[in-house]
């Protein structure tokens, strides 16, 4: 083996040669609160047509579940409950009601939400996703209805993403 492939290994205290993974770390396990709030936007999806959850039933959730990290943030931000329901209301119209979907399915949209989620709390290094890291996926969205609900004017992505930052450099976090 010449010396430019030695440079290509790296090795642990023991001399052994190791390899560094390019894999993101993906957590599984969700925090009370998240699934909490998961749960409150399944029980809404259930009664709209199709029965399916989207990311406007997870932005709903995160805004009504007023003890949550996400909350805060989104509050912080002049978010609040009437106006994402006013806005959505506005764009979508006034959803009609039908009888429980036996069962939920999820968007594919709201599929890579969770998915993105999961991976930001890999790349936090923390053991299970909570609702700042749920929020923080609908960000990275940039696609769909919520992106334009938090798009609003005045606020924007940016900002929104920026009291995230703050609110985990600050230790803010879902209490126990």
């Amino acid at each position: 083996m010449d010396d430019e492939d030695d440079s290509l290994l790296d090795f642990d205290d023991s001399g052994q040669d190791f390899v560094i993974s390019t894999e993101p770390i993906v957590v599984t396990e969700y925090s009370q609160h998240a699934r909490n709030v998961l749960q409150t936007a399944e029980h809404v999806a259930s009664t709209a047509p199709g029965g399916i959850m989207t990311c406007e039933h997870l932005l709903l959730s995160l805004c009504g579940t007023t003890d949550c990290a996400a909350s805060q943030v989104l509050v912080q931000c002049g978010f609040s409950i009437e106006r994402v329901t006013g806005t959505l209301t506005f764009l979508n119209g006034s959803p009609a009601q039908s009888q429980p979907a036996e069962t939920v399915v999820l968007s594919p949209r709201l599929e890579r939400v969770l998915v993105t989620a999961s991976a930001q709390a890999g790349q936090h290094e923390a053991d299970r996703i909570d609702t700042l890291h749920l929020l923080g996926a609908l960000l990275r969205e940039k696609q769909g209805i919520v992106a334009f609900v938090l798009e609003t004017p005045g606020v924007g992505l940016e900002p929104i993403g920026g009291a995230i930052s703050n609110a985990v450099r600050n230790g803010l976090t879902d209490p126990s």
